[in-house]
């Protein structure tokens, strides 16, 4: 089934970005860890200009990647809204990007949709935690082998590159993140089981504010990579939770 999804050109666009930005940062470590060597002062000079270079595109392209990113963010609340409430927010509305035609348009749809997103995001967030665990690891170890056995003066520098430290900043939100989304999924577990019809809207309603104001307060991009990946069995597994909860 083919799906439609207008705000995607905005998060692909946020994702090369994104990419970019990683680059980057590669770029200023590569050239701050070279600063540890004997070099000459016309040299090292230069290489700290081009290191201040590197931060003010960093920096521009930061603002960039906010801006595309709340855009994405509105077009896809706005087509959820379109989507579970019949209404028209949005200049173009996905097909097939959320798996629950057959609940009637109301704020329980919401609420479906909503939970939908939840499953999805705590599953691929909880991936990617995976994937980056190594590179955390590694980076840790190796401050923490940089303590003990480098100089000081050499010391000082690990701990002032950029790459060992996004990697750790990275890691440490996305577990905060995922924890955060694992409380509202599981919320939205007690809505369809134990939560009785008459009391549900204003839970649904809280559910949904606070999911969209943790995608916004992090600002975290999910792995494009690895939704495409799992995104079948992750629809097979919504499909069976539907049942169960019989939504």
């Amino acid at each position: 089934m083919n799906k439609k999804v207008p705000h995607k050109i905005n998060y692909d666009t946020t994702g090369l970005i994104s990419n970019i930005q990683f680059y980057l940062i590669i770029i200023g470590t590569m050239l701050s860890f070279s600063t540890i060597f004997n070099l000459q002062d016309c040299i090292k000079s230069n290489v700290e200009i081009i290191i201040c270079i590197v931060s003010i595109i960093y920096f521009i392209f930061e603002i960039i990647f906010n801006n595309f990113f709340i855009k994405a963010e509105q077009n896809r609340i706005n087509d959820l809204i379109d989507n579970s409430l019949n209404s028209q927010l949005a200049d173009e509305n996905s097909e097939n990007y959320y798996t629950n035609e057959e609940v009637k348009q109301s704020v329980y749809k919401l609420g479906v949709n909503g939970f939908e997103n939840a499953f999805f995001t705590k599953n691929i967030s909880r991936k990617m935690i995976k994937k980056q665990l190594p590179f955390f690891i590694a980076v840790i170890l190796i401050y923490l082998i940089s303590i003990f056995f480098v100089e000081k003066k050499i010391l000082v520098i690990v701990f002032q590159l950029l790459l060992p430290l996004y990697v750790i900043k990275d890691f440490v939100q996305l577990n905060s993140f995922n924890s955060k989304v694992e409380t509202i999924y599981d919320c939205y577990k007690k809505v369809f089981t134990s939560t009785k019809k008459a009391d549900r809207e204003p839970i649904i309603i809280n559910n949904i504010i606070s999911y969209e104001k943790l995608l916004s307060s992090y600002s975290i991009q999910l792995d494009s990579k690895i939704f495409n990946k799992m995104n079948d069995k992750l629809s097979i597994e919504w499909k069976e939770l539907k049942i169960k909860y019989k939504l």
